[in-house]
C-alpha cells in the first residue's frame, strides 16, 4: 500500500465533514487561501503560508485519529480533560499554541515501532489536497440529515458520508 493512501483520504473526508458543520471555518480557510495564493498557480511554497488550513488538518487528525490502534491515550487520572471531546476548532492547533503542545499530543499517526513511516508525506499531502479543494470548489452535504459515524480497522473513515461539489464562485 503506498504511503498516505489510506490515512490521508480518511483525514480529508473527516476534515470536510467538520468544515461543513461550521461554515465560518470554510470561509476563513478560503479567505486565507485567496489572500496567500490568489489567482496564482499553487506551488510547494504556499503551504507554509497557510497556517489555518494546516490547523484544519491537525484538528481533523485530533478528532479522527489516522491510526487509532497505535495511539497512546493519556491516563485518566493525570489528564482528566482528555476524555472530553472538544469541538472542532482549527485555531486551537496553530502557531505557538501548537508548538507548546507536548509531543505526546501530536502522535496522530501512531507511536514507537508502529508509527506510520509515511506520516510526513501523508500530512503534507493532506494539507495540499485540502487547500486545492477549498481553492477550487464549494461543498455541501448530500444528505442534510447525515449523522457522523466512523469505522475502520486501521484508520477511521466517515461511513456513508457524501458531499455535493460545485465550482467555487469567488
Amino acid at each position: 500500500m503506498p504511503i498516505g493512501s489510506s490515512t490521508a483520504p480518511c483525514v480529508l473526508s473527516s476534515a470536510i465533514y467538520h468544515l461543513l458543520q461550521i461554515p465560518s471555518c470554510i470561509t476563513k480557510a478560503q479567505g486565507e487561501i485567496d489572500s496567500a495564493i490568489g489567482n496564482n498557480e499553487f506551488t510547494h511554497a504556499y503551504p507554509v503560508q497557510l497556517s489555518y488550513c494546516t490547523g484544519i488538518v491537525r484538528e481533523s487528525l485530533r478528532l479522527s485519529a489516522a491510526a487509532p490502534g497505535f495511539n497512546i491515550e493519556p491516563l485518566p487520572d493525570t489528564q482528566p480533560s482528555s476524555r472530553i471531546r472538544k469541538p472542532f476548532k482549527p485555531e486551537r492547533i496553530v502557531g505557538e499554541t501548537y508548538e507548546n503542545l507536548p509531543a505526546r499530543a501530536k502522535k496522530w499517526f501512531g507511536n514507537g515501532k508502529r508509527v506510520c513511516y509515511g506520516k510526513s508525506y501523508a500530512f503534507v499531502w493532506s494539507v495540499i489536497v485540502l487547500v486545492m479543494l477549498l481553492k477550487e470548489a464549494d461543498f455541501g452535504l448530500a444528505d442534510s440529515s447525515y449523522k457522523f459515524k466512523q469505522n475502520g480497522w486501521l484508520d477511521l473513515r466517515p461511513v456513508g458520508f457524501e458531499v455535493k461539489i460545485k465550482p467555487r464562485v469567488e
